[in-house]
C-alpha cells in the first residue's frame, strides 16, 4: 500500500523532519500536502553529524508554508538555526 492511500482509511499520520536538511521546498510541500499529516515536527542535527543544514531564512519559509497545511511542532534544538 502506498503511503498516500492511508488517507482513504482515516489513519492519523505525522511527519518528522529531523534533521532538517536542504531540499526542493516546492516539491517537498506538495508531498506533505498530499500526505495530510496531523502535524509536522521539525528539528536540527542534534547528533552533530555535520549534515548540511538550512539557512534560517529557508527554515522560516518552510514553517510559514507548513502552517498553512498543518500544525507545526518546532523542536528546541532548531532554535540555534532560527537566529
Amino acid at each position: 500500500m502506498e503511503f498516500m492511500q492511508l488517507n482513504n482509511y482515516g489513519i492519523r499520520k505525522m511527519v518528522s523532519i529531523e534533521p532538517v536538511m536542504d531540499f526542493d521546498s516546492r516539491d517537498f510541500l506538495y508531498m506533505l500536502q498530499d500526505i495530510k499529516p496531523e502535524f509536522v515536527s521539525i528539528g536540527a542535527d542534534s547528533k552533530n553529524n555535520n549534515l548540511t543544514e538550512l539557512s534560517s531564512k529557508k527554515i522560516k519559509e518552510l514553517i510559514y508554508h507548513l502552517k498553512k497545511i498543518t500544525r507545526v511542532i518546532i523542536k528546541n534544538n532548531l532554535n540555534r538555526l532560527l537566529q
